[in-house]
């Protein structure tokens, strides 16, 4: 089951890190509440499908730059198509209605907004009240740990006595006040309906796969399965907390495979080496045994053609000797019959 607001207050946290708690002795992992893109501090975080999470208007930015034209002619994908996560580079899709519609990354807000209260509570000047209009009532003497407010002396008393209000918890701000016993009695606030804003998101609807509030069950999840947001969010909690434990009897599994991995690998790129090697002297040898091959074809027509040659010099040098021999028995013989003609005249 996809919770997509993963809310359960009131059934709720344990702690300030709003953490699925698999194992007491597990270290809670450091967490950056810097923005990757404005390196500032998270601004309504929204979470893309690959679980990275980015302030609202930079992922509005980031996707009106993805749309834009290139300077090519070749146009990028059209708004709201997807985006390239800036820390995995993987292609996540965006929803029709946009940048608004990804889910709210709670646990972050909440890590964000702790770092704020204390940073102003360090202030050596005082924290301003987050009720009054002014300072006219002084200082915040006092923190309410539902509202998540700084609150003033006559706020703190109004608090106090006020029917809805009287049962909150509030912190005195002192001296001796605790930061970790702040920072631990502070609880996320519940998100408010996207649709009825008076409302809190209290209950689940499995056919949407979202959360929503009381009027929602009645108006558009009318005949829709709905739930109480608590109960699913235990057996949510309880489904992720096997996978955890499933995976980590996997991690171990996996290490070793890849261990395994990059020994073949390395094995792989030596026996590449060695191959590429002998393939180079192979064909030297071969280029060799070749040239070799080559030169003494050349040497044999070589002697061919010499032998050849003197042969045939030598029968030309007795031809031409015949020759001459034929010319002066000629000459002889025809001078002989010339005077033996003339001599019978």
């Amino acid at each position: 089951m996809d919770v997509t607001q993963p809310t359960d207050f009131q059934a709720g946290v344990e702690s300030s890190d709003c953490a699925l708690q698999t194992d007491t002795k597990t270290k809670k992992p450091d967490i950056s509440i810097t923005c990757q893109l404005c390196s500032q501090l998270y601004t309504d975080p929204r979470m893309l499908s690959c679980l990275h999470s980015f302030c609202q208007e930079c992922l509005h930015r980031e996707v009106e730059r993805f749309s834009v034209p290139q300077e090519t002619g070749v146009e990028k994908p059209q708004q709201n198509s997807g985006i390239k996560c800036p820390t995995c580079t993987k292609m996540v899709s965006i929803p029709a209605g946009g940048v608004g519609d990804l889910p709210q990354d709670l646990h972050l807000d909440f890590e964000t907004k702790c770092s704020q209260y204390q940073s102003r509570i360090s202030q050596r000047s005082g924290v301003a009240c987050d009720v009054c209009i002014d300072s006219s009532f002084g200082p915040a003497l006092g923190f309410c740990c539902t509202c998540i407010q700084f609150l003033c002396k006559m706020c703190c008393a109004y608090h106090k006595h006020a029917r809805h209000l009287h049962h909150h918890k509030i912190i005195t701000l002192g001296k001796n006040v605790a930061m970790k016993e702040l920072l631990a009695a502070i609880k996320p606030s519940e998100p408010s309906c996207t649709f009825h804003d008076q409302n809190k998101l209290r209950f689940y609807c499995e056919t949407c796969n979202c959360s929503i509030c009381r009027d929602c069950t009645v108006v558009a999840h009318k005949d829709h399965k709905c739930g109480e947001l608590s109960t699913t969010a235990q057996s949510c909690r309880k489904e992720i907390n096997s996978l955890l434990a499933s995976a980590q009897e996997i991690a171990p599994k996996l290490t070793r495979a890849i261990d395994g991995n990059i020994k073949v690998l390395e094995k792989t790129e030596e026996s590449e080496k060695t191959i590429a090697q002998t393939i180079k002297d192979t064909f030297l040898q071969l280029h060799k045994a070749l040239d070799d091959r080559m030169n003494q074809l050349l040497g044999d027509v070589h002697s061919i053609t010499l032998s050849r040659t003197t042969a045939l010099g030598l029968q030309r040098e007795s031809f031409e000797g015949l020759k001459q021999n034929v010319s002066q028995y000629f000459e002889f013989f025809l001078l002989k019959l010339f005077r033996h003609t003339q001599i019978k005249s």
